[in-house]
Parts: C-alpha cells; sequence; structure tokens
C-alpha cells in the first residue's frame, strides 16, 4: 500500500512538471503577444515565477509596462488569452497597479 502512494506521488509530482513547463511555454507565448500590441517590458510574477506553489490549478500572472494608450484591452486580452491557452492570464498593467503590487513584481517577478 505505501508503494502505491510513493508512486502515486511521484506520477502527480512529474505531471505538475510538466503543466509547469506547458505554463512557461504558454507565458512566453502570451509575452510575445503583448510585445506586437507594442508592450516594452512584461513580467512573470506569482506561482509559475516561483512566488508559491504550483499546482492544477494555477494560472499564469503577467504584467506590462509601456503599453500605448491606443491598444484595445479586451482585443489584446483574447490575444493573449488565446496565446496561453489552454491556461488562464491575469493581466496587470503598472501604471494601474498599487505601489505595493508593482514593488512586489519588480523584486519577485521574471521579466520574460
Amino acid at each position: 500500500m505505501r508503494a502505491g502512494l510513493l508512486k502515486r506521488r511521484e506520477q502527480r509530482k512529474k505531471e505538475l512538471a510538466q503543466r509547469k513547463e506547458l505554463a512557461l511555454a504558454a507565458a512566453k507565448r502570451a509575452a510575445g503577444v503583448v510585445r506586437r500590441y507594442g508592450g516594452c517590458q512584461v513580467w512573470l510574477f506569482g506561482s509559475l515565477a516561483g512566488g508559491g506553489r504550483f499546482d492544477e490549478h494555477s494560472d499564469i500572472d503577467l504584467a506590462v509596462a509601456g503599453l500605448p494608450r491606443e491598444v484595445d484591452f479586451w482585443r489584446l486580452y483574447a490575444d493573449v488569452l488565446a496565446a496561453a491557452e489552454p491556461f488562464s492570464v491575469d493581466l496587470v498593467f503598472m501604471e494601474a497597479a498599487g505601489p505595493e503590487l508593482r514593488e512586489n513584481i519588480r523584486r519577485h517577478g521574471v521579466e520574460i
């Protein structure tokens, strides 16, 4: 029975590692979309960037700075979601974020 439990744990660990790899690739694709819209900087933050425990329910947290004002947010967001599929994405604009969140992203986020 113990061997079966250990085997299931190892399998789950392997699946989560694969999911994290897929999520990182999706985050890079989404960052590429943001850059095509003119975003100067894109940071990955949250659990995928090492800021917590990444699990099967984790999403992709991206912060953006320097996006031109004329960009249609909803079109950008739809394109980001399509690039990151099957993951959901939380998109934060640094110019609109509170000072604590901005500092957290700059300190713990990873520019991608």
